[in-house]
């Protein structure tokens, strides 16, 4: 597996994987047009160099803010998943970030696990956050406590 960064001229590379992963809730191109101008944006590739997850983080001050993270599903449930996301921690610490953001659907339970798994917390709760009037928890990832950081090097 190899980690590729995207450039804004490849928008539509990450599009189709978002719509394969994302379906009815995929950005458009023009959106990820302009993520791509202000996020870093992360392929994951198999061994053949085919498109499996994306990751896009964007930085605010000392905060990296997840922006959308996926892998196709008949990728998943093969720490694919982990290493997407152990690469955003790696993303934050060379950016000198204090902590990592992102909200995820109340509803979302293997998701919202799967962050609390990898030493998130939550930090709050935005009603009707979604398009579709769901519920959304804010969750953070925090550098420096210990529990964060052993959460980490435990799942590395």
């Amino acid at each position: 597996m190899q980690f590729v960064k995207i450039e804004p001229s490849n928008s539509g590379e990450v599009h189709q994987l978002d719509i394969m992963i994302f379906i009815d809730s995929a950005w458009s191109e023009k959106s990820w047009q302009d993520e791509l101008e202000n996020a870093v944006v992360v392929l994951l590739q198999d061994e053949q160099n085919q498109n499996i997850g994306f990751l896009a983080v964007s930085q605010s001050g000392s905060d990296l803010e997840i922006r959308k993270i996926g892998i196709l599903t008949e990728w998943r449930r093969k720490g694919l998943g982990s290493n997407l996301l152990h690469h955003c921690l790696e993303i934050g610490k060379q950016m000198m970030c204090e902590r990592v953001l992102l909200d995820v659907a109340v509803k979302n339970k293997a998701a919202i696990d799967f962050y609390l798994k990898n030493g998130f917390i939550e930090l709050g709760h935005r009603r009707r956050y979604y398009r579709n009037g769901d519920d959304a928890l804010l969750l953070v990832f925090t550098y420096h406590p210990q529990h964060s950081l052993r959460h980490l090097q435990s799942n590395l």
